[in-house]
Parts: structure tokens; C-alpha cells; sequence
């Protein structure tokens, strides 16, 4: 069952479609790691690192509308680059195909980090955009796809994830079709915020077709939202995995 860990600039195609990208590096990024490697082609060249490598502490304090930027021309950006992010996934089976290919990967990070660069939503633990059921699109963790499990007990069709704001609740699901015969597994957790990103999760119950159980007190951890809106939400979890989710 799957856990909550549970989700100088080079130039580049990417920068005459995400003019504002340009714009803030430029004129903000000055960590010489973003400077030579951020949105770069040449990030697979000998002694460049890559930007997955820290994507979501770039220009942790900037803020895009107090650059002088208007808030129609981010927002505009920002939609570009989720469908960016939505059509390239959209074959990868919720990252399956990417965990053994470290090029797709990387070309997916990028695409993560420029969303996370341009968040629209400064503290996301504390907006009602949180809340609702997301639906997976993408993670780079093994253990949420199921990979590891013989293949009829890994999950099929989506995975979801539902966050309850006013009980401070989180549900997971997934499908398993075992000999044909469908079964959902579940997790249910708490939280509690830490505010502006970071939520701190302890696990309650597993559920794994019609057997469920209580978790252990020591099935804990945390996720950070990096990036929110109301149509899409990037986390990483305390494992250092990514995960992205469309709201349903």
C-alpha cells in the first residue's frame, strides 16, 4: 500500500515561451548553481547540476507581483506551463515510465521547478485551495506506484487523494484488481500545519481490500506543498519524492 509522503542564464526555446521565467532569473536567481543550470539544454554537460536537483528552493523568497509583474501575465505563464507539465506526463503511466529513464526525469523536474518557481499561492497550508480530491498525475516514488508488488496487486486505473480541511483529514485510494476482482485500498491519516508549506502527517488506519487495520504510532512524516492553485498541486514528501495532482 502506498504512503502519504504523501508530492549566467543559457538560452533556451524554453525562455521564448516562459518570457517571465527569464525575467526573474536574471534579474533575481543569483545562486550560481541556478544561473548556469536552470532551464538549460546544456544541463547533461559535465559539471552542471541539474535543476531537479533543488527545484523547489529557488528564489525561496521571491514573489513574482512584488517584482512588478501583473498578476493576468503570471497567471497566463502559469497555465502554459501546467499544460506543459500535463501533456508530457500524460503517456508516463503516473511516472512509470520515467523511473528507469533518469533523461525523462530530469526534462519532468524541470517542468516541476518552473511551476514552483511561479507559485501563486505563498502559504498553502492555510487556502481553501487545498482541500478537495486530487487525482495523480506524476510521482517519481517507487513505493506509490507499486512497482515492487507482484503485478497483480499493484494499483490500476488512478490514484487519489482526498484532503478534508475542516476535520484536518487526509484519505488516500487506490484500486488493486487481483484475478479480476476489484479492491480499494486506503489510507487515513491527520495533520497539522506548518505553516507556509509543510504539513506533518500521522497515519491512522490502513485498509487493504476488506481487511483493515489501526497504523502504528510511529507511521509519520511530512509534505511540503510547492506549488497551488485551484487547478493543480505539487508536493514533495520527507522522502524526497515529488508528486503532482490535479484537482477532480
Amino acid at each position: 500500500m502506498y504512503h502519504f509522503h504523501m508530492f549566467g542564464c543559457h538560452t533556451s526555446s524554453y525562455y521564448a515561451k516562459y518570457p517571465v521565467y527569464l525575467f526573474v532569473t536574471t534579474m533575481c536567481c543569483k545562486e550560481p548553481w541556478v544561473q548556469r543550470s536552470l532551464l538549460s539544454k546544456s544541463r547533461y554537460r559535465r559539471g552542471f547540476t541539474s535543476v531537479g536537483t533543488r527545484p523547489h528552493n529557488i528564489c525561496r523568497n521571491l514573489s513574482l507581483r512584488t517584482l512588478g509583474l501583473k498578476a493576468t501575465a503570471v497567471s497566463s505563464q502559469i497555465t502554459i506551463a501546467q499544460q506543459d507539465l500535463l501533456d508530457y506526463v500524460a503517456p508516463l503511466e503516473l511516472g512509470r515510465k520515467a523511473l528507469s529513464n533518469s533523461a525523462i526525469r530530469a526534462v519532468v523536474n524541470e517542468k516541476i521547478a518552473l511551476l514552483e518557481l511561479m507559485n501563486p499561492t505563498p502559504v498553502p497550508v492555510d487556502s481553501q485551495e487545498l482541500g478537495g480530491k486530487w487525482r495523480l498525475v506524476y510521482t517519481d516514488s517507487e513505493n506509490i506506484l507499486g512497482v515492487s508488488r507482484p503485478r497483480w496487486l499493484q494499483p490500476v486505473g488512478a490514484i487519489y487523494q482526498t484532503i478534508f480541511l475542516d476535520t484536518m483529514q487526509v484519505e488516500n485510494a487506490e484500486t488493486i484488481q487481483p484475478f479480476g476482482i476489484s479492491f480499494d485500498n486506503k489510507v487515513w491519516a491527520t495533520f497539522t500545519k506548518s505553516p507556509p508549506k509543510k504539513v506533518f502527517v500521522q497515519f491512522r488506519r490502513f485498509q487493504f481490500g476488506p481487511f483493515g487495520f489501526p497504523a502504528p504510532t510511529n507511521a509519520r512524516g511530512f509534505l511540503e506543498t510547492t506549488f497551488l492553485d485551484r487547478r493543480m498541486r505539487i508536493s514533495r514528501g520527507n522522502r524526497r519524492h515529488v508528486f503532482v495532482l490535479v484537482k477532480e
